[in-house]
């Protein structure tokens, strides 16, 4: 069960509260991206999106098209718990792309290396690194290595 359903009682601000105790514990980790040879990152958090919008209306990837068959992949720099507050709003309204607080590109297909990092999929922990994501034919298919 996702935090933000554990704690519906903060009603319109659940959100919100969930975003802040998962940014208290969030630390940076270090990945690499297979199809970008081997390109690597140390990241505090790995957007890849299909669509614009998650998590009760966040602008997470306002780009995105779910019709062009390619991810919008944005892997956030890290930076310290106070600045990441600072930037907070950025992140909600899709800013951060445009204010530069991510390293951003399109592909078919992402191929993600870590150890044991968690990945989740609609504020679900659903498998750990490394992963495969890729588009096909209007769909997104998901692949547990």
């Amino acid at each position: 069960m996702s935090f933000l359903n554990r704690h519906k009682s903060f009603g319109k601000y659940s959100f919100i509260f969930g975003i802040l105790l998962t940014l208290s514990k969030m630390k940076k980790f270090d990945v690499s991206l297979v199809e970008n040879d081997h390109e690597k990152y140390s990241t505090i958090e790995i957007i890849v999106a299909n669509g614009k919008y998650f998590g009760g209306g966040m602008l997470a990837s306002p780009d995105s098209n779910i019709e062009d068959g390619l991810l919008d992949v944005h892997i956030l720099k890290p930076v310290s718990w106070i600045k990441f507050i600072v930037q907070l709003r950025s992140l909600i309204n899709g800013e951060y792309i445009k204010k530069g607080y991510s390293f951003d590109f399109k592909s078919d297909k992402i191929y993600i290396e870590g150890k044991g990092i968690r990945v989740e999929m609609d504020g679900e922990t659903v498998v750990r690194l490394p992963v495969r994501i890729y588009t096909g034919k209007r769909k997104v298919d998901f692949i547990v290595l």
